[in-house]
């Protein structure tokens, strides 16, 4: 099942909450054993957004994909799930986030669980 995400989620704090609401209930009516999600090109999205999406999609059941061409979610690190520091070389998370430090947007960072 091909699911469309249009709405401009940056102009209402909650409504990526509830945007992400509605795109986890389209996955879960699927019948579908793979779902894509296409972004359109000039969606801006909130970590109320992002990160549920996220972890509903790590622990989800079914292969689910994404299409988009966003610099901004590739920006964020969307597509690779997030940054994850224990896979980067030493002191390489330290750079990437003090280059992050005079923008407006830090990417996403997965931390593993598993202490």
């Amino acid at each position: 099942m091909n699911i469309e995400v249009s709405t401009n989620i940056g102009d209402k704090f909650l409504l990526g909450l509830e945007e992400v609401l509605n795109v986890i209930d389209s996955i879960n009516r699927s019948d579908d054993d793979e779902d894509v999600i296409i972004f359109q090109n000039n969606i801006f999205v909130t970590p109320l957004f992002i990160l549920p999406l996220l972890v509903y999609v790590n622990g989800c059941n079914k292969r689910i994909r994404y299409q988009y061409s966003n610099n901004y979610l590739n920006t964020i690190q969307f597509g690779n799930g997030g940054l994850k520091p224990d896979e980067l070389e030493s002191g390489t998370f330290h750079d990437l986030m003090d280059k992050c430090s005079f923008k407006t947007y830090i990417p996403i960072i997965s931390f593993p669980t598993d202490l």
